[in-house]
């Protein structure tokens, strides 16, 4: 089956920050169902596993959400990835390859907590530069199968010349689903009259059912701003395009392809 024609929110082209969101909120608008669902098969146990457990091993149930929030997170940006290239969305395909990738994502996620903790506890600018030049290092882990370590290097180099690009665009996003997830999360509080016990841990799952909900645009712009930052110094979309002539046509291209991937690294 041909790939579909790439519309303007999967056209391969670099945006302003502006347009790389529009972008992401039409492709999670066309492919949520798979999002949510890539997000429910990872995070769905743990808040099950946390309903079951008494009240004093609730904790452990957060903790287990967390952890496997890691891979959920990957499986999202697989499947943006394919939507974006203009392969079939599935649910299994994604969840198989961030599954395959766990360790190393865990390895990646612990690494990039560490040096953005540290950078925070260095007078915090130090932390939000490290969060820019680590922002692709779950990408780098599921698109690329890049090791643990080497995907941090992969991530500051794509970020290197881009810290202010990629922090509106990620930050814009976090901020609209850190604020609409606890405009719901204190509406859950009071409409359950949650405060202790049972009925507390109840809201609390009841908020990562949301986060499952909500949270999915974050990496799907993560995603893009990849694929962006790539496209600005790589020439990805001549690359792209390279790959679909045939194999004569292709060595033909490239001489192009480099040279637009240079002119690429000048424009940005």
């Amino acid at each position: 089956m041909p790939a579909p024609a790439p519309t303007s929110a999967t056209a391969l082209r670099p945006r302003s920050g502006s347009e790389l969101i529009d972008a992401a909120f039409v492709i999670f608008r066309r492919n949520y169902t798979e999002f949510v669902t890539a997000m429910a098969v990872f995070l769905v146990p743990p808040i099950v596993l946390r309903l079951l457990l008494p009240g004093d091993l609730a904790p452990l149930g957060e903790f287990l959400f967390q952890i496997m929030h890691v891979p959920a997170a990957a499986a999202v940006i697989v499947a943006t990835s394919d939507a974006y290239l203009g392969r079939e969305v599935t649910v299994g395909g994604p969840v198989r390859q961030a599954g395959s990738r766990l360790i190393s994502l865990w390895v990646a996620a612990f690494l990039q907590g560490l040096l953005i903790g540290v950078g925070l506890i260095l007078l915090i600018v130090p932390g939000v530069i490290f969060y820019a030049w680590s922002f692709a290092m779950p990408a780098a882990v599921v698109l690329e199968r890049k090791g643990p370590v080497e995907c941090y290097a992969r991530s500051k180099e794509l970020a290197r010349g881009n810290v202010g690009h990629i922090l509106v665009s990620l930050g814009i996003t976090t901020l609209v689903v850190v604020a609409l997830t606890m405009a719901i999360g204190i509406a859950i509080g009071l409409l359950t009259g949650a405060a202790t016990g049972g009925e507390s841990q109840l809201a609390e799952a009841a908020g990562n059912v949301v986060t499952i909900l909500i949270y999915p645009i974050v990496p799907v712009v993560a995603t893009l701003l990849y694929y962006d930052l790539r496209i600005r110094k790589e020439g990805f979309d001549l690359e792209m395009l390279a790959s679909t002539l045939d194999p004569a046509a292709s060595a033909g291209q490239g001489g192009a392809s480099s040279s637009g991937g240079a002119q690429r690294a000048n424009w940005s």
